[in-house]
């Protein structure tokens, strides 16, 4: 087993025990007050370390940060279009058919399923629910 930084251990450990898919600046703050020499730089430098020996996935960049995701399992996601909140789904049998039935129709090899609409709190507000097809952040 490879022996990982401090640091880069603590980043690791940090993006497991979350599912919320944080950014770069959520984990700096949930881990400064353990690490408090812990810099910006040196979280996404061990963040594309992760990512280039693949134990974390980048979830790319919705609303305008780049957000991750320690699960590597494979699963879909669900984003929001106005927040940017990330949730996971488990690849039911509906999920992995809807999948294999894009690739079918596009040519493509699909390996991820990711969804977008409105979450349970951006959808109960009526001005957010207005503003939604004119001011998405995602």
């Amino acid at each position: 087993m490879k022996r990982y930084s401090q640091n880069r251990q603590a980043i690791l450990e940090c993006l497991r025990s979350t599912k919320i898919h944080p950014t770069a600046d959520w984990i700096l703050e949930h881990l400064r007050p353990e690490y408090p020499n812990l810099n910006l730089a040196t979280v996404y430098r061990n963040l594309i370390q992760l990512k280039d020996e693949g134990l974390i996935r980048s979830m790319g960049v919705i609303a305008g940060q780049e957000h991750f995701d320690g699960d590597v399992q494979p699963h879909a996601h669900v984003i929001c279009v106005f927040c940017g909140r990330v949730m996971d789904i488990p690849l039911t049998e509906d999920i992995l058919r809807s999948m294999d039935s894009a690739g079918r129709l596009t040519g493509f090899g699909v390996i991820s399923s990711r969804f977008t609409g409105l979450c349970p709190s951006c959808r109960g507000s009526e001005n957010e629910r207005s503003s939604y097809g004119s001011q998405s952040h995602v």
